[in-house]
């Protein structure tokens, strides 16, 4: 298989992986789902740390979305309708991102806004 050009950073591209990951029931098939993206966009070598790292930061953000109208980032718009600003993700960008530094502020933008879409919106 080709080489991808690169466009993807490193976290966007676990994040993307570990988006899916309902349950960690098979942890090898991620694993080995992960390193396959990281080798197609050429984002370096497995980190078990750093991929670790992103699980509990997106275990922690699917668990406040799916908190809902319990969630500090939650408030309800006039639409009777679910919709992706019926969660603040700038402000829990700017505060998940106290707890992980080393994210991006896009990186973690676009991961939050996908949680959001994926665990609340569908």
């Amino acid at each position: 298989m080709p080489k991808v050009k690169q466009s993807l950073t490193y976290d966007e591209a676990v994040l993307s992986v570990l988006t899916w990951e309902f349950s960690p029931i098979d942890p090898k098939t991620i694993e080995k789902k992960i390193k396959r993206k990281l080798r197609n966009y050429e984002l370096g070598a497995f980190d078990e740390e750093r991929v670790e790292r992103l699980r509990r930061l997106k275990n922690q953000v699917v668990a406040e979305i799916e908190k809902t109208k319990d969630s500090n980032y939650y408030s309800k718009g006039p639409s009777e309708f679910a919709e992706l600003s019926d969660f603040d993700i700038d402000r829990m960008t700017t505060e998940w991102r106290k707890n992980f530094s080393d994210v991006s502020d896009r990186d973690m933008h676009n991961f939050i806004a996908g949680a959001i879409y994926l665990y609340y919106l569908r």
